[in-house]
């Protein structure tokens, strides 16, 4: 499993995450199909999910919480190297909204 740390906008996934995302897809090819699951920060729009799906992400999962609240958007990688442990995250798992159930 590959597991991806992504960020939205009010658009959608932001275009750095949209690459991280084709990166992924090159590696779980070349691992023989390894499934592709996502964790969004903060706020996610309704479009979000369906946009991940038609790239290759099998699950979305949502982090929210108050170490997540502030999330600077505007610098992602600000706080990459800080481990929010303060407050447990929430984790709300979404499939995609074309994805089977077995």
């Amino acid at each position: 499993m590959i597991l991806l740390w992504l960020e939205c906008d009010a658009a959608g996934v932001t275009d750095i995450s949209l690459e991280t995302v084709a990166f992924a897809r090159s590696l779980a090819a070349a691992g023989g199909g390894i499934a592709i699951r996502a964790a969004l920060i903060g706020e996610v729009p309704e479009a979000a999910r369906d946009q991940l799906a038609a790239h290759g992400v099998d699950e979305v999962h949502h982090v929210s919480g108050p170490s997540y609240d502030a999330w600077p958007r505007h610098q992602p990688t600000a706080n990459m190297t800080r481990c929010p442990c303060d407050q447990t995250p929430h984790v709300q798992r979404s499939p995609p909204a074309n994805s089977k159930r077995h």
